[in-house]
């Protein structure tokens, strides 16, 4: 009988995760293709499965980049370094894609692909910015403690632009449409229900795929490590023969 640690170790498990990853969000895209367009937004809801998913994993991962490196500085372990360092690089891919299906969005709806004065895409520019940054500074700093300390304080702080982001769109008047679906306000924007469907589907497959590529990540970065330590004891060997 595996047990729970074997079972979250088995090596058919990342690959599992992967392909259920695209398996669900394939469903989300067939419900929300299949739909009726939408009342209100007609055709241009069909992109929603993947910009609100690749925003809502840029928030979960964003978030968890903070837990992992406030758990970093608690335990001093370096496996929770290398889980924030993977979720970080995995927000920054998708809030780029956020921000692209977004520009798509915005085109036909504002007829702009892109507005400063909205507080949306504004903040989300920025925070993009900031976890680039961040990742930038992890690459420039050799020491091993030194960058996971500097790395876990830049992704707390920089965590306070999620809920911040999120909520601009209450506390400014932009652009931006409110949330699409609210369970706090019980609304949902969507009026057909095979593209609320496939909105929901695909919010599952997007998380689904976020914890498919961070164990994928924090693998490479397990081997990326030992590997460092293993050309560390090659050199130190090397030294001591010298001398």
């Amino acid at each position: 009988m595996l047990t729970q640690k074997k079972l979250f170790d088995a090596p058919w498990l990342t690959p599992a995760l992967g392909l259920l990853s695209v398996v669900v969000i394939s469903v989300s895209l067939f419900f929300t293709f299949t739909a009726q367009p939408d009342v209100l937004q007609g055709y241009l809801t069909r992109i929603l499965p993947i910009h609100v998913g690749a925003s809502w994993l840029a928030y979960l991962a964003f978030g968890l980049t903070a837990v992992f490196g406030l758990t970093y500085l608690i335990t001093r372990n370096y496996h929770w370094d290398r889980l924030s360092a993977a979720s970080s690089e995995i927000g920054v891919v998708f809030i780029v894609l956020s921000l692209f299906s977004g520009a798509l969005w915005g085109r036909p709806a504002w007829g702009a692909y892109w507005s400063w004065g909205d507080a949306r895409l504004t903040t989300t520019a920025l925070m993009l910015m900031v976890y680039v940054g961040m990742l930038m500074v992890r690459g420039m700093i050799e020491d091993t403690g030194r960058r996971a300390r500097v790395s876990a304080v830049i992704g707390i702080v920089a965590s306070v632009g999620v809920p911040i982001n999120y909520l601009s769109v209450y506390w400014w008047s932009t652009l931006h449409q409110s949330p699409t679906l609210s369970i706090v306000e019980r609304r949902s924007a969507l009026q057909n229900s095979g593209i609320l469907i496939g909105f929901l589907v695909g919010l599952l497959g997007f998380t689904i795929l976020y914890v498919y590529l961070l164990r994928l990540r924090g693998q490479l970065a397990l081997q990326q490590a030992r590997l460092e330590e293993h050309e560390l004891e090659l050199e130190l060997k090397g030294v001591l023969a010298h001398d």
